[in-house]
């Protein structure tokens, strides 16, 4: 039972609250901040601005791309395409010493649509009729000689140019990318309900190098030896090695997908296809022949030595469907 007193304090207590909302704590009364779209679509050379909804008070946002080289944010929150190519924008809130992932905005980059001018046909002009050069005959007992009359030269006619008809997409085309490879929003976003796979550095043997050689790879979370799984070996490009495909995310992609029940869990391999020559220093410059070389020998370095080390070393399914 309260007291009158009891009940005196909490009327105080309760007359400062309204008084002094500020009193109340920030998670409270604000809102949570979020990004205002998921996906944005751009042309070459096209911008476009990222906006926060429900900014927090005292809350500083950044913006960070997974790939500058076809879409580059500025401080501000504006993209900038820069080449076809799908990259990621991850958007951040700190507040004090507390920092946290606001949304992520996938960023789509197409190639500027060229088109063919309409050109202007020229109306063709009219024909006159050639202008009459008979003489006036003064009259005469004699009959008139009838004059020769040269007709005039008539005009040829212009024909008309063919307009060429604007470039303009195959539907079939458009319709087979947006089915075959428009990657749903949430698969490169980390889901709170899931846990990832992290990347591993390995060491093997090569033996067409004829030396120790690195390989990034992904177990399924909680790996079991016991347990045979699929295996993916992703390929880098020209300018990269075992660590490009970091940047891409895959146990994102991968993750979510066996998240959503569309693919079993998997081990994910991440080779160095600058694969030398014994003796031989990597290249370096990506176009180069020496380096074109070392690509040429991926494939003997795959069947040789790294599949045979994974076959080896982890508990991998047989056959051609799981590799």
């Amino acid at each position: 039972m309260f007291t009158s007193k009891t009940k005196k304090v909490t009327a105080i207590l309760l007359a400062g609250a309204i008084a002094f909302p500020g009193l109340i704590s920030d998670a409270q009364v604000s809102a949570k901040a979020k990004c205002a779209v998921k996906k944005i679509t751009l042309e070459k050379g096209e911008k476009k601005t990222i906006k926060v909804k429900g900014k927090v008070k005292g809350a500083k946002y950044s913006f960070k791309s997974s790939k500058t080289a076809i879409a580059k944010v500025s401080a501000k929150g504006v993209v900038t395409a820069k080449k076809a190519g799908k990259a990621v924008i991850t958007v951040t809130e700190k507040k004090k010493a507390k920092k946290k992932t606001i949304g992520k905005v996938n960023v789509i980059v197409k190639n500027n649509v060229k088109t063919t001018p309409q050109t202007e046909t020229t109306a063709a002009p009219a024909v006159t009729a050639a202008p009459s050069n008979a003489p006036t005959v003064a009259p005469s007992k004699e009959p008139a000689a009838t004059p020769v009359v040269t007709p005039s030269a008539a005009p040829q006619k212009t024909e008309e140019p063919t307009a060429t008809p604007a470039a303009t997409p195959s539907s079939k085309n458009k319709e087979f990318i947006d089915e075959e490879f428009d990657v749903p929003e949430d698969y490169y976003d980390e889901m709170d309900d899931y846990t990832y796979m992290e990347p591993q550095k390995i060491t093997y043997y090569s033996k067409v190098s004829e030396a120790d050689r690195k390989a990034v790879i992904y177990l399924p979370v909680n790996y079991d030896a016991g347990k045979k799984y699929p295996i993916l070996y992703l390929l880098h490009g020209a300018g990269g090695d075992e660590d490009e495909w970091k940047g891409g995310h895959p146990e994102r992609v991968v993750g979510n997908l066996i998240r959503a029940g569309k693919c079993p869990e998997m081990i994910i391999v991440c080779p160095n296809q600058v694969v030398v020559a014994p003796g031989e220093k990597d290249p370096g410059q990506a176009l180069s022949q020496a380096r074109f070389n070392a690509f040429n020998r991926t494939l003997e370095e795959l069947k040789t030595s790294l599949i045979p080390y994974m076959e080896e070393n982890y508990s991998i399914m047989e056959g051609r469907d799981n590799h």
